[in-house]
């Protein structure tokens, strides 16, 4: 996307006046009380700064082609002489809609101004820009000054009233998420600083995308990456990050700050173990905020043709709320722009915000965002306003986006959209809503995209039929079972289980009925003195004495199935409904399993 870099440095916070207004002051406040645009342009002859611009022709082009804008023209600094001489010069004291004013303080002194009309002058030229007596927006010297001026003036007159929730499409990055941005930001500034040297070691603690941008940037800039990830992460994007170099480390994820495994401690230990390494430290870098100060902000900012109303953020290491608070803090001082917190069930953040309290975590399935403390660089006083969103909201919310809108999102970016329409709905008038889509679903494809994990989280609920059938978490009525035919090959059988990862299959005939099963053991049993016989049909390997169940059986007979060491094939009388395996059973026990008991699990960024 387009990066356009605005260095716009001014804060403008009201203060009290020492002194009386002086003629100018008094010029430019009746002036800007017009229900039309009016800009107000500090300056002075002697300034090098000011004189460049008008020698561009910026300001003359600028005055001849907005006729319609009031221009006013304050000369500050300069001991009460208006540069009128000088205007004149550049074909602008003349114009109809230009008005010369001067300020009549000295340059030098105590005396020196240091504010016009109640808010701080610390430079020149300067710029503000006003519509109905609201200040909109102010520029500095060193901007890309008069194309960004022109938008600005058109946008103030633009009655443009775009309804909806633009979203940032962060998915899109080389590294498949917003993290890329800070990877990049953090590498760079330890090289600028001398932290990392040619040949160095990069060590982050991660379980998610810093790891994978990471990888991405430090391995194309030739350092080795070592990140020590727990054991919640997902495979796909374990398998990521390894594709890309890095050196993974396993680590406990039920474990919390200061135990000798949780895996912000082993970084920060390996770091001072390993010579020549640098632990990036997202969750206390500075480089992580700055990253969107300087990118993510303007970049909203332009395409949302700076109409802003509130952005919707989550908060993993805190980088995208500081980053953002900051920027926008600066460009819409006055009128402000919401910051909004979507938070997980669990994370301790949402409560935080609402009470100023740090409350105990629970559990969380949402990746990415959401934590049991409060990270160094979030600022959590730029958040105004904060919703706490549960995992099957958010899931929802996030395979819904992907339905209707084709946009595949991870499971953050359900708990983003979800928060964002609550904000919306809370509204009573229209506004211009900005959220993200922080990664890319393709890395939930083993959990928030499959439908057998979301129904064994408790995420999916179908209906119940008040027996047996209720723990059959692949159903083969609705072709969720993967099974083999009589006639197929073993080594068929051995492919099939391998692709799916399963480790027996049931042996249906061609009228849909459960014949037999086959397992890894049969397999061995056949081919383990002659792989040939991988060649056999199934029918002369599988077991043929099934352990079958009717929907009706007590869970009482389902152990007693187990204890035998099979698995339970459910019939309704010939008909085959699906296996029931002792991970469905404990999965079925666990959603029924009273919350109050339920253990704490954490989820990392």
């Amino acid at each position: 996307m387009l990066l356009v870099r605005l260095l716009i440095l001014i804060v403008l916070v009201p203060v009290a006046s020492l002194w009386a207004e002086s003629p100018a002051e008094q010029a430019v406040l009746a002036a800007i009380k017009s229900p039309q645009t009016t800009v107000v342009h500090f300056w002075a002859p002697w300034c090098s700064n000011c004189q460049a611009e008008l020698k561009t022709g910026g300001w003359t082009k600028m005055i001849n082609e907005n006729p319609q804008v009031k221009f006013c023209f304050v000369s500050v600094w300069n001991d009460g002489q208006d540069g009128h001489a000088m205007l004149n010069k550049f074909g602008i004291a003349d114009q109809p809609n230009v008005t010369i004013l001067a300020d009549p303080r000295p340059r030098r002194g105590e005396n020196k101004i240091k504010q016009f009309a109640s808010l701080p002058l610390s430079w020149i030229p300067t710029t503000w820009i006003y519509k109905g007596g609201d200040l909109r927006y102010a520029l500095n010297y060193g901007e890309i000054r008069f194309p960004v001026l022109q938008q600005f003036l058109t946008d103030s007159q633009s009655e443009w009233s775009h309804k909806g929730e633009p979203s940032i499409d962060e998915n899109q990055n080389p590294g498949g998420s917003i993290k890329d941005r800070i990877a990049l930001s953090m590498i760079e500034a330890a090289e600028a600083d001398g932290k990392l040297q040619p040949g160095g070691t990069v060590i982050e603690a991660t379980a998610g995308n810093t790891g994978l941008g990471l990888a991405l940037v430090a391995g194309a800039k030739g350092y080795h990456v070592l990140l020590i990830i727990p054991d919640k992460m997902s495979q796909e994007k374990i398998s990521h990050v390894r594709a890309l170099g890095a050196e993974v480390r396993i680590t406990r994820s039920d474990v919390t700050r200061g135990h000798p495994e949780y895996y912000q401690d082993v970084a920060a230990r390996l770091a001072e173990q390993i010579p020549g390494s640098f632990y990036v430290n997202q969750f206390g870098n500075p480089a992580n905020p700055l990253a969107h100060e300087r990118t993510t902000g303007p970049e909203i900012w332009e395409q949302m043709r700076h109409d802003v109303d509130a952005v919707v953020v989550g908060v993993g290491s805190g980088g995208t709320l500081t980053g953002l608070g900051r920027f926008f803090n600066r460009v819409k001082p006055r009128r402000g722009i919401e910051m909004v917190l979507a938070d997980p069930t669990g994370s301790v953040l949402y409560e935080y915000v609402k009470t100023g309290q740090l409350v105990e975590s629970g559990s969380w399935a949402v990746e990415g965002i959401g934590e049991d403390f409060i990270p160094d660089i979030a600022d959590m006083s730029l958040v105004t306003e904060a919703f706490e969103i549960d995992d099957e909201e958010s899931f929802a919310a996030a395979r819904e986006l992907l339905r209707k809108e084709g946009i595949f999102g991870g499971s953050s970016t359900g708990t983003l959209l979800a928060g964002a329409l609550r904000y919306c709905r809370e509204q009573t008038k229209p506004k211009r809503v900005v959220t993200f889509v922080p990664d890319t679903g393709n890395k939930y494809l083993s959990k928030m995209y499959n439908n057998f994990w979301m129904a064994e989280q408790g995420f999916i609920h179908r209906p119940p039929h008040g027996d047996l059938s209720d723990l059959i978490s692949h159903r083969y009525e609705a072709g969720e079972v993967i099974t083999i035919g009589p006639d197929d090959s073993l080594l068929t059988a051995f492919k099939r289980m391998c692709d799916s990862d399963v480790s027996q299959l049931p042996v249906v005939d061609k009228s849909g009925r459960a014949i037999g099963i086959i397992d890894e053991s049969d397999l061995l049993v056949k081919v383990h003195r002659e792989p040939s016989h991988f060649n056999d049909p199934v029918s002369k390997a599988m077991t043929d004495r099934l352990e079958t169940l009717p929907p009706d059986a007590k869970i009482a007979d389902l152990l007693g199935v187990f204890d035998r060491g099979r698995v339970a094939i459910v019939m309704d009388g010939n008909k085959f409904l699906g296996l029931i395996t002792r991970t469905d059973l404990l999965s079925y026990l666990r959603l029924h399993m009273p919350k109050s008991s339920a253990p704490p699990e954490r989820e990392f960024v």
